[in-house]
């Protein structure tokens, strides 16, 4: 899992106004998309314990709940730290709560 950190930190460090950080960052993105979607039991496993982690965990709570299906437990903890970041003062928390309408009501929470 230490490839996903790598990317997430890698994800954080973009720089708007400079293209080839768009770029990189966009890259990362789908990179720890890649890695979500191709998780196998265990691995998934691991990538769960990554949701205690600062810089994984706002890009990993949205990749676990698109892509896998979850215990509940993990998918409130998912849904709890995509709330967190859609009740910050940021331009980001409209897309997070539009995010949360969305994907609760795919999974019957609305």
């Amino acid at each position: 899992m230490d490839q996903y950190l790598k990317l997430a930190k890698l994800a954080d460090s973009v720089v708007y106004e400079d293209s080839k950080s768009v770029q990189g960052s966009n890259s990362a993105v789908n990179s720890m998309y890649s890695i979500v979607r191709d998780a196998g039991e265990d691995d998934l496993m691991s990538l769960i314990t990554l949701l205690e982690n600062s810089a994984a965990k706002k890009w990993l709570a949205h990749q676990l709940v698109e892509l896998h299906s979850l215990p509940k437990d993990v998918e409130d903890k998912c849904f709890n730290i995509v709330q967190e970041l859609a009740n910050k003062d940021s331009l980001n928390a409209v897309g997070e709560q539009l995010w949360l309408e969305e994907w609760k009501s795919k999974l019957g929470r609305a």
